[in-house]
């Protein structure tokens, strides 16, 4: 029921605890591409994540994907130290629903490290692009990259299924490899006596004057 031809499923559903309807991750990735699991990312007290590299052409991507339910406060430690961890690798792309409904995204100003999620993200010079409302009045599913340029055409369009939350659509620009044509001259190989000789006819009184 949830597969879709040419894609592979990463999924990681939610244990049941303290709150058992909903929650999980789950990740589609076309087949097409070279894909690494990255089971190093994970956190007993931070379990509703996913992690992997994607690689496409020359360059590797660490993609992730993660849930945190409002009501546990005990968890975002643990969230933290992901975020911390996987921004040590490189080049990122974190996304998700993170419900941090106090946090007001469109007002940059407010955006501080009195928050402690916001002191992670600045820590870690990670880059938010959501600044519309996801879910009500709210801006709680999130995107998150480690360059400003790495998403592009991003917006929020309407509900997801039965949810009460809207989906967010962009474009990730995963590989920028630009082929640029220089002419460098090889001195090495120069004919300095020619050179000098060419020098030696010209008038250079005539040419102090022009």
């Amino acid at each position: 029921l949830l597969s879709i031809d040419g894609y592979t499923i990463l999924r990681k559903d939610r244990i049941l605890g303290e709150k058992v309807r909903g929650g999980g991750v789950m990740l589609y990735i076309r087949n097409t591409l070279n894909v690494i699991v990255r089971d190093d990312l994970v956190s007993d007290n931070f379990q509703e994540c996913i992690w992997c590299d994607v690689k496409i052409g020359k360059e590797v991507t660490l993609i992730g994907v993660c849930y945190r339910c409002p009501s546990s406060n005990k968890t975002n430690e643990a969230l933290f130290e992901l975020i911390s961890k996987a921004s040590g690798e490189g080049k990122i792309m974190l996304m998700g629903d993170f419900n941090f409904s106090d946090i007001n995204w469109g007002r940059p100003e407010s955006l501080d490290d009195s928050h402690a999620f916001l002191k992670c993200i600045n820590d870690n010079f990670l880059i938010q692009h959501v600044d519309e409302a996801t879910r009500g009045k709210n801006i709680l599913d999130l995107v998150f990259t480690s360059e400003e340029n790495m998403i592009e055409n991003l917006s929020v369009g309407e509900h997801f299924g039965t949810s009460d939350h809207q989906i967010i659509r962009w474009n990730m620009l995963a590989c920028k490899e630009h082929l640029v044509e220089m002419k460098r001259y090889d001195y090495a190989k120069s004919d300095y006596d020619l050179m000098r000789n060419e020098a030696g006819l010209l008038n250079w009184d005539e040419r102090s004057e022009e």
